[in-house]
């Protein structure tokens, strides 16, 4: 869970977090933004664990 967490947080998230946050004025977008990254690293890191079996 942490290393998905870790991967989420790299520049780019930051940068896509603070642009939904610069769009829409709402820290709500910028959370969200910041958990569909979270979500889909957690995502793709099960689906690599299930390819390896």
């Amino acid at each position: 869970m942490s290393g998905s967490f870790i991967r989420a947080t790299s520049g780019l998230v930051i940068a896509d977090s603070l642009l939904a946050f610069q769009l829409t004025g709402s820290l709500l977008h910028a959370a969200s933004t910041l958990l569909g990254h979270v979500m889909s690293g957690l995502s793709s890191t099960r689906q690599g664990e299930t390819a390896d079996v």
